[in-house]
Protein backbone atom coordinates (compact mmCIF):
# COMPACT_ATOMS: atom_id res chain seq x y z
CA UNK A 1 0.00 0.00 0.00
CA UNK A 2 1.01 2.95 -1.13
CA UNK A 3 2.19 6.13 1.62
CA UNK A 4 1.08 9.25 1.36
CA UNK A 5 1.38 12.55 3.61
CA UNK A 6 -1.67 14.10 4.24
CA UNK A 7 -0.39 17.72 4.35
CA UNK A 8 1.12 17.51 0.91
CA UNK A 9 -1.67 16.37 -1.14
CA UNK A 10 -1.05 17.11 -4.64
CA UNK A 11 -3.47 19.82 -5.66
CA UNK A 12 -4.04 18.08 -9.50
CA UNK A 13 -7.42 16.09 -10.24
CA UNK A 14 -6.09 13.35 -12.00
CA UNK A 15 -3.38 12.86 -9.77
CA UNK A 16 -5.89 12.51 -7.05
CA UNK A 17 -7.44 10.48 -8.25
CA UNK A 18 -4.69 8.23 -9.47
CA UNK A 19 -4.19 7.92 -5.79
CA UNK A 20 -7.73 7.01 -4.75
CA UNK A 21 -7.98 4.38 -7.29
CA UNK A 22 -4.43 2.58 -6.13
CA UNK A 23 -6.13 2.71 -2.46
CA UNK A 24 -9.74 1.57 -3.52
CA UNK A 25 -7.48 -1.37 -5.36
CA UNK A 26 -5.13 -2.26 -2.08
CA UNK A 27 -8.39 -2.15 0.29
CA UNK A 28 -10.13 -4.42 -2.22
CA UNK A 29 -6.55 -6.84 -2.34
CA UNK A 30 -6.64 -6.34 1.55
CA UNK A 31 -10.36 -7.38 1.91
CA UNK A 32 -9.59 -10.37 0.00
CA UNK A 33 -6.85 -11.42 1.87
CA UNK A 34 -8.78 -11.19 5.02
CA UNK A 35 -11.78 -13.06 3.77
CA UNK A 36 -9.21 -16.08 2.79
CA UNK A 37 -7.27 -15.76 6.02
CA UNK A 38 -10.75 -16.32 7.85
CA UNK A 39 -11.80 -19.12 6.16
CA UNK A 40 -8.78 -21.15 6.26
CA UNK A 41 -8.67 -19.99 10.22
CA UNK A 42 -12.31 -21.45 10.33
CA UNK A 43 -11.43 -24.76 8.38
CA UNK A 44 -8.49 -25.21 10.23
CA UNK A 45 -10.43 -24.85 13.86
CA UNK A 46 -13.22 -26.32 13.13
CA UNK A 47 -10.45 -29.36 11.90
CA UNK A 48 -8.96 -29.46 15.42
CA UNK A 49 -11.46 -28.79 17.85
CA UNK A 50 -15.11 -28.21 15.96
CA UNK A 51 -17.71 -30.59 15.12
CA UNK A 52 -17.13 -32.87 12.28
CA UNK A 53 -20.81 -32.77 11.32
CA UNK A 54 -21.79 -30.57 8.34
CA UNK A 55 -25.25 -29.78 9.72
CA UNK A 56 -27.15 -26.78 8.98
CA UNK A 57 -29.87 -25.30 10.92
CA UNK A 58 -32.99 -24.91 8.72
CA UNK A 59 -33.47 -21.86 10.19
CA UNK A 60 -30.43 -19.86 8.86
CA UNK A 61 -31.59 -22.37 5.49
CA UNK A 62 -35.01 -19.69 5.61
CA UNK A 63 -33.26 -16.90 6.51
CA UNK A 64 -30.64 -17.18 3.06
CA UNK A 65 -33.27 -18.52 1.05
CA UNK A 66 -36.73 -17.23 1.36
CA UNK A 67 -38.39 -19.17 -1.83
CA UNK A 68 -37.70 -22.00 0.33
CA UNK A 69 -40.00 -21.20 2.89
CA UNK A 70 -42.52 -23.23 1.95
CA UNK A 71 -40.24 -26.43 1.21
CA UNK A 72 -38.27 -26.00 4.24
CA UNK A 73 -41.12 -25.66 6.65
CA UNK A 74 -42.77 -28.88 5.27
CA UNK A 75 -39.82 -30.86 6.42
CA UNK A 76 -40.56 -30.91 10.18
CA UNK A 77 -44.27 -31.86 9.74
CA UNK A 78 -43.17 -34.75 7.93
CA UNK A 79 -40.77 -35.82 10.44
CA UNK A 80 -43.75 -35.05 13.08
CA UNK A 81 -45.99 -37.74 10.86
CA UNK A 82 -43.06 -40.03 10.65
CA UNK A 83 -42.45 -39.49 14.39
CA UNK A 84 -45.81 -39.89 15.27
CA UNK A 85 -46.46 -43.34 13.12
CA UNK A 86 -43.25 -44.89 14.45
CA UNK A 87 -44.28 -43.52 17.96
CA UNK A 88 -46.58 -47.11 18.73
CA UNK A 89 -44.45 -49.20 17.06
CA UNK A 90 -41.77 -47.89 19.54
CA UNK A 91 -43.60 -47.86 22.64
CA UNK A 92 -44.52 -51.56 21.91
CA UNK A 93 -40.84 -52.45 21.58
CA UNK A 94 -39.87 -50.96 25.47
CA UNK A 95 -40.47 -53.74 27.22
CA UNK A 96 -39.45 -53.04 31.11
CA UNK A 97 -36.67 -55.63 32.98
CA UNK A 98 -33.93 -57.06 31.18
CA UNK A 99 -33.68 -58.53 27.56
CA UNK A 100 -33.62 -62.37 27.77
CA UNK A 101 -29.99 -63.47 26.94
CA UNK A 102 -29.78 -64.99 23.11
CA UNK A 103 -31.09 -69.04 23.16
CA UNK A 104 -28.28 -70.12 21.09
CA UNK A 105 -25.61 -69.82 23.78
CA UNK A 106 -24.95 -73.03 25.59
CA UNK A 107 -26.21 -73.59 28.94
CA UNK A 108 -25.01 -75.43 31.63
CA UNK A 109 -27.33 -76.35 34.67
CA UNK A 110 -25.65 -75.58 38.06
CA UNK A 111 -28.47 -76.69 41.16
CA UNK A 112 -28.45 -75.52 44.66
CA UNK A 113 -30.27 -77.52 46.81
CA UNK A 114 -31.25 -77.07 50.02
CA UNK A 115 -29.11 -78.42 53.32
CA UNK A 116 -31.28 -81.47 54.54
CA UNK A 117 -32.06 -79.25 57.87
CA UNK A 118 -33.47 -76.58 55.65
CA UNK A 119 -36.15 -79.32 54.52
CA UNK A 120 -38.04 -79.92 57.48
CA UNK A 121 -41.34 -78.00 58.09
CA UNK A 122 -41.13 -76.01 61.09
CA UNK A 123 -44.43 -76.14 61.72
CA UNK A 124 -45.67 -79.81 62.22
CA UNK A 125 -41.87 -81.26 61.45
CA UNK A 126 -42.35 -83.11 58.56
CA UNK A 127 -39.88 -83.71 55.89
CA UNK A 128 -40.60 -80.85 52.57
CA UNK A 129 -41.27 -81.72 48.82
CA UNK A 130 -40.03 -80.43 45.74
CA UNK A 131 -42.55 -78.33 44.32
CA UNK A 132 -40.75 -76.31 41.36
CA UNK A 133 -37.47 -74.44 40.80
CA UNK A 134 -36.48 -70.29 40.15
CA UNK A 135 -34.22 -70.40 37.05
CA UNK A 136 -31.56 -67.08 37.42
CA UNK A 137 -29.49 -66.72 34.46
CA UNK A 138 -25.77 -65.13 34.91
CA UNK A 139 -23.81 -64.45 31.25
CA UNK A 140 -19.96 -66.16 31.71
CA UNK A 141 -17.51 -65.40 29.69
CA UNK A 142 -14.44 -68.39 29.23
CA UNK A 143 -11.20 -66.77 27.42
CA UNK A 144 -10.37 -67.98 24.45
CA UNK A 145 -8.06 -70.83 25.13
CA UNK A 146 -4.94 -72.42 22.90
CA UNK A 147 -4.48 -76.26 21.94
CA UNK A 148 -1.28 -77.59 20.12
CA UNK A 149 -2.36 -80.32 17.69
CA UNK A 150 -0.30 -83.19 17.24
CA UNK A 151 -0.06 -85.00 13.73
CA UNK A 152 1.09 -87.92 14.13
CA UNK A 153 2.09 -89.40 10.83
CA UNK A 154 2.87 -93.52 11.01
CA UNK A 155 5.70 -95.13 9.52
CA UNK A 156 5.57 -98.08 7.95
CA UNK A 157 8.79 -100.14 6.36
CA UNK A 158 9.62 -103.46 5.45
CA UNK A 159 11.50 -105.87 8.04
CA UNK A 160 12.04 -108.29 5.20
CA UNK A 161 14.52 -106.25 3.04
CA UNK A 162 14.95 -103.27 5.82
CA UNK A 163 13.90 -101.04 3.58
CA UNK A 164 11.07 -99.02 1.76
CA UNK A 165 10.03 -96.37 4.72
CA UNK A 166 6.63 -95.00 4.25
CA UNK A 167 5.11 -92.10 6.14
CA UNK A 168 1.71 -90.68 6.24
CA UNK A 169 1.35 -87.59 4.05
CA UNK A 170 1.28 -84.41 6.13
CA UNK A 171 -2.02 -82.50 5.60
CA UNK A 172 -2.40 -79.23 3.75
CA UNK A 173 -1.09 -76.11 5.77
CA UNK A 174 -2.02 -72.77 5.47
CA UNK A 175 1.78 -71.51 5.80
CA UNK A 176 4.05 -74.16 4.75
CA UNK A 177 6.32 -75.64 7.27
CA UNK A 178 4.60 -72.74 9.58
CA UNK A 179 3.23 -73.39 12.90
CA UNK A 180 -0.24 -71.19 12.92
CA UNK A 181 -3.51 -73.09 12.39
CA UNK A 182 -6.16 -71.60 9.98
CA UNK A 183 -7.91 -70.59 13.42
CA UNK A 184 -5.08 -68.98 14.68
CA UNK A 185 -5.09 -67.04 11.37
CA UNK A 186 -8.82 -66.47 11.21
CA UNK A 187 -7.93 -64.91 14.66
CA UNK A 188 -5.32 -62.60 13.89
CA UNK A 189 -6.83 -61.43 10.29
CA UNK A 190 -9.91 -60.09 12.06
CA UNK A 191 -8.13 -58.86 15.55
CA UNK A 192 -6.21 -56.61 13.01
CA UNK A 193 -8.61 -55.37 10.37
CA UNK A 194 -12.17 -56.13 11.52
CA UNK A 195 -11.42 -55.17 15.67
CA UNK A 196 -8.83 -52.43 14.74
CA UNK A 197 -6.76 -54.21 16.98
CA UNK A 198 -2.64 -53.61 16.16
CA UNK A 199 -0.72 -56.11 16.36
CA UNK A 200 1.71 -55.39 18.77
CA UNK A 201 -1.24 -55.41 21.41
CA UNK A 202 -2.13 -58.39 19.74
CA UNK A 203 1.34 -59.56 20.66
CA UNK A 204 0.26 -58.84 24.44
CA UNK A 205 -2.73 -60.27 24.74
CA UNK A 206 -1.62 -63.64 23.34
CA UNK A 207 1.48 -63.45 25.71
CA UNK A 208 -1.13 -63.67 28.61
CA UNK A 209 -2.34 -66.62 27.71
CA UNK A 210 1.26 -68.51 27.89
CA UNK A 211 1.97 -67.91 23.87
CA UNK A 212 4.99 -65.79 23.02
CA UNK A 213 4.96 -64.39 19.52
CA UNK A 214 6.59 -61.56 18.12
CA UNK A 215 5.29 -58.84 16.17
CA UNK A 216 7.30 -59.18 12.89
CA UNK A 217 6.26 -63.34 13.45
CA UNK A 218 2.83 -61.89 13.23
CA UNK A 219 3.63 -59.33 10.25
CA UNK A 220 4.64 -62.19 8.10
CA UNK A 221 1.61 -64.56 8.65
CA UNK A 222 -0.88 -61.38 7.86
CA UNK A 223 1.44 -61.00 4.43
CA UNK A 224 1.29 -64.66 4.07
CA UNK A 225 -2.62 -64.93 4.35
CA UNK A 226 -3.14 -61.90 2.04
CA UNK A 227 -1.10 -63.44 -0.84
CA UNK A 228 -3.35 -66.64 -0.33
CA UNK A 229 -6.19 -64.71 -0.52
CA UNK A 230 -5.38 -62.44 -3.32
CA UNK A 231 -7.63 -65.22 -5.71
CA UNK A 232 -10.89 -64.17 -3.48
CA UNK A 233 -10.11 -60.35 -4.25
CA UNK A 234 -9.23 -60.76 -7.62
CA UNK A 235 -12.89 -62.89 -8.07
CA UNK A 236 -14.28 -59.98 -6.08
CA UNK A 237 -12.86 -57.64 -8.56
CA UNK A 238 -13.79 -59.23 -11.66
CA UNK A 239 -17.37 -58.98 -10.74
CA UNK A 240 -17.39 -55.80 -9.05
CA UNK A 241 -16.69 -54.10 -12.52
CA UNK A 242 -19.44 -55.62 -13.74
CA UNK A 243 -21.75 -53.15 -11.73
CA UNK A 244 -23.67 -50.59 -13.65
CA UNK A 245 -22.52 -48.11 -11.08
CA UNK A 246 -19.37 -48.14 -8.88
CA UNK A 247 -18.72 -45.16 -5.91
CA UNK A 248 -15.03 -44.76 -5.34
CA UNK A 249 -12.86 -42.21 -3.55
CA UNK A 250 -9.37 -42.32 -1.29
CA UNK A 251 -7.90 -41.50 2.08
CA UNK A 252 -4.37 -40.87 2.99
CA UNK A 253 -2.93 -43.39 5.27
CA UNK A 254 0.21 -43.18 7.49
CA UNK A 255 2.86 -45.49 6.07
CA UNK A 256 6.64 -46.17 7.02
CA UNK A 257 9.47 -45.23 5.18
CA UNK A 258 12.26 -47.61 6.25
CA UNK A 259 14.46 -45.80 4.00
CA UNK A 260 14.05 -42.37 5.61
CA UNK A 261 13.12 -43.42 8.98
CA UNK A 262 9.83 -41.56 8.43
CA UNK A 263 6.23 -42.16 7.85
CA UNK A 264 5.05 -41.17 4.53
CA UNK A 265 1.38 -40.47 3.16
CA UNK A 266 -0.31 -43.61 1.26
CA UNK A 267 -3.32 -43.70 -0.23
CA UNK A 268 -6.17 -46.25 0.35
CA UNK A 269 -8.89 -46.43 -2.80
CA UNK A 270 -12.00 -47.89 -1.85
CA UNK A 271 -14.36 -49.16 -4.35
CA UNK A 272 -17.83 -50.26 -3.40
CA UNK A 273 -20.16 -52.32 -6.13
CA UNK A 274 -23.98 -51.80 -7.31
CA UNK A 275 -26.72 -54.13 -5.68
CA UNK A 276 -26.44 -56.96 -7.65
CA UNK A 277 -22.33 -56.67 -7.32
CA UNK A 278 -22.09 -55.50 -3.58
CA UNK A 279 -18.62 -56.06 -3.26
CA UNK A 280 -16.07 -53.67 -1.42
CA UNK A 281 -12.45 -54.19 -2.04
CA UNK A 282 -9.86 -51.34 -1.04
CA UNK A 283 -6.74 -50.94 -2.75
CA UNK A 284 -3.72 -49.62 -1.92
CA UNK A 285 -1.24 -47.30 -3.82
CA UNK A 286 2.39 -45.35 -2.20
CA UNK A 287 0.71 -42.10 -3.63
CA UNK A 288 -2.07 -40.45 -5.21
CA UNK A 289 -1.58 -40.98 -9.03
CA UNK A 290 -3.75 -41.87 -11.43
CA UNK A 291 -1.99 -45.05 -12.43
CA UNK A 292 -3.88 -46.45 -9.24
CA UNK A 293 -7.45 -46.10 -10.41
CA UNK A 294 -6.37 -46.58 -13.84
CA UNK A 295 -5.21 -49.90 -13.43
CA UNK A 296 -7.96 -51.59 -11.22
CA UNK A 297 -10.55 -49.93 -13.25
CA UNK A 298 -9.26 -50.98 -16.52
CA UNK A 299 -12.15 -52.64 -18.76
CA UNK A 300 -15.20 -50.55 -17.09
CA UNK A 301 -17.67 -49.28 -18.94
CA UNK A 302 -20.32 -48.27 -16.26
CA UNK A 303 -21.26 -45.27 -14.46
CA UNK A 304 -18.15 -43.77 -11.78
CA UNK A 305 -19.29 -41.58 -9.02
CA UNK A 306 -16.05 -40.08 -7.58
CA UNK A 307 -14.97 -36.55 -6.35
CA UNK A 308 -13.47 -33.83 -8.87
CA UNK A 309 -9.99 -35.17 -8.09
CA UNK A 310 -7.87 -34.87 -11.40
CA UNK A 311 -6.52 -38.36 -11.68
CA UNK A 312 -9.46 -39.91 -13.05
CA UNK A 313 -10.01 -37.30 -15.50
CA UNK A 314 -8.14 -39.42 -18.07
CA UNK A 315 -10.41 -42.42 -17.24
CA UNK A 316 -13.33 -40.27 -18.71
CA UNK A 317 -12.76 -41.02 -22.57
CA UNK A 318 -14.86 -42.31 -25.10
CA UNK A 319 -14.22 -46.31 -24.22
CA UNK A 320 -13.94 -45.65 -20.72
CA UNK A 321 -17.03 -44.76 -17.56
CA UNK A 322 -19.18 -41.78 -17.34
CA UNK A 323 -18.51 -39.52 -14.86
CA UNK A 324 -20.98 -38.69 -11.75
CA UNK A 325 -20.39 -35.99 -9.38
CA UNK A 326 -20.90 -36.48 -5.32
CA UNK A 327 -23.06 -34.17 -3.85
CA UNK A 328 -21.88 -34.68 -0.66
CA UNK A 329 -18.76 -33.02 -1.69
CA UNK A 330 -19.80 -30.51 -3.80
CA UNK A 331 -21.90 -29.44 -0.69
CA UNK A 332 -18.87 -29.34 1.53
CA UNK A 333 -16.94 -26.71 -0.69
CA UNK A 334 -20.42 -24.66 -0.04
CA UNK A 335 -20.48 -25.43 3.82
CA UNK A 336 -16.93 -23.94 4.27
CA UNK A 337 -17.72 -21.05 2.01
CA UNK A 338 -20.32 -19.70 4.66
CA UNK A 339 -17.47 -18.58 6.71
CA UNK A 340 -16.75 -15.67 3.96
CA UNK A 341 -19.66 -15.30 1.78
CA UNK A 342 -22.88 -16.79 4.66
CA UNK A 343 -25.58 -15.64 1.84
CA UNK A 344 -24.72 -16.85 -1.48
CA UNK A 345 -23.04 -20.29 0.63
CA UNK A 346 -26.37 -20.55 2.32
CA UNK A 347 -28.64 -20.56 -0.31
CA UNK A 348 -26.56 -23.41 -2.40
CA UNK A 349 -27.24 -25.31 1.16
CA UNK A 350 -30.60 -24.72 0.45
CA UNK A 351 -30.85 -25.51 -2.95
CA UNK A 352 -29.05 -28.85 -2.39
CA UNK A 353 -31.22 -29.78 0.87
CA UNK A 354 -34.17 -29.11 -1.31
CA UNK A 355 -32.36 -32.36 -3.40
CA UNK A 356 -31.65 -34.49 -0.82
CA UNK A 357 -35.58 -34.35 0.52
CA UNK A 358 -36.52 -35.28 -2.58
CA UNK A 359 -33.53 -38.51 -2.83
CA UNK A 360 -34.86 -39.31 1.10
CA UNK A 361 -38.99 -39.38 -0.52
CA UNK A 362 -37.49 -42.04 -3.36
CA UNK A 363 -35.17 -44.13 -1.30
CA UNK A 364 -37.86 -46.74 -0.31
CA UNK A 365 -39.03 -46.71 -4.45
CA UNK A 366 -38.29 -49.33 -6.82
CA UNK A 367 -35.44 -48.01 -9.02
CA UNK A 368 -38.03 -46.80 -12.33
CA UNK A 369 -40.29 -44.79 -10.16
CA UNK A 370 -37.48 -43.54 -8.04
CA UNK A 371 -35.80 -42.41 -11.80
CA UNK A 372 -39.32 -40.81 -12.26
CA UNK A 373 -39.37 -38.92 -8.64
CA UNK A 374 -35.74 -37.34 -9.99
CA UNK A 375 -37.17 -36.28 -13.15
CA UNK A 376 -40.39 -35.22 -11.94
CA UNK A 377 -38.84 -33.21 -8.90
CA UNK A 378 -34.57 -33.25 -8.65
CA UNK A 379 -34.73 -31.80 -12.16
CA UNK A 380 -36.43 -28.53 -12.07
CA UNK A 381 -34.63 -27.82 -8.94
CA UNK A 382 -31.10 -28.66 -10.77
CA UNK A 383 -31.90 -26.49 -13.49
CA UNK A 384 -33.34 -23.61 -11.25
CA UNK A 385 -29.89 -24.40 -9.21
CA UNK A 386 -27.78 -24.11 -12.32
CA UNK A 387 -29.14 -20.89 -13.55
CA UNK A 388 -28.41 -19.32 -9.71
CA UNK A 389 -24.56 -20.60 -10.25
CA UNK A 390 -24.34 -19.08 -13.57
CA UNK A 391 -25.43 -15.80 -11.91
CA UNK A 392 -23.48 -16.03 -8.80
CA UNK A 393 -20.03 -17.08 -10.91
CA UNK A 394 -20.19 -13.83 -12.36
CA UNK A 395 -20.49 -11.68 -9.05
CA UNK A 396 -18.10 -13.40 -6.86
CA UNK A 397 -14.37 -13.49 -6.36
CA UNK A 398 -12.43 -15.74 -8.92
CA UNK A 399 -10.47 -16.97 -5.88
CA UNK A 400 -12.69 -16.88 -3.43
CA UNK A 401 -13.95 -20.10 -1.25
CA UNK A 402 -17.25 -18.77 -3.08
CA UNK A 403 -15.73 -19.28 -6.68
CA UNK A 404 -14.30 -22.77 -5.68
CA UNK A 405 -17.52 -24.08 -4.46
CA UNK A 406 -19.01 -22.89 -8.03
CA UNK A 407 -15.94 -24.13 -9.88
CA UNK A 408 -16.18 -27.71 -8.54
CA UNK A 409 -19.86 -28.43 -8.98
CA UNK A 410 -19.89 -26.74 -12.34
CA UNK A 411 -17.05 -29.73 -13.58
Amino acid sequence: MMELDLDKLPKDTEALQEIIRHLVESVDALERRNKQLAHRLECLLRSHYGKKSEKIDPGQLLLAFQDLEESTESEPEEKIEETEEEAPAARKRRKRGRKRLPENLPRERIEHDLPPEQRVCSCCGAEKEKIGEEVTEELEYIPASFRVLEHVRFKYACKKCEGEVTTADLPARVIDKGIPGPGLLSHVITSKYADHLPLHRLVGILNRQGVELNKSTLCEWVGRCADLLSPVTQAMRKDLLLSKVINTDDTPVPVLDRERDRTRKGRLWVYIGDEEHPHVIFDYTPGRHSEGPTAFLKGFRGYLQADAYGGYDGLFTRDGPTEVGCWAHARRYFFNAKSTETLPAHTALAYISRLYKVERQGRALPPEERKWLRHAKARPILEEFRHWLQDQSACVLPKSPMAEAIRYVSV
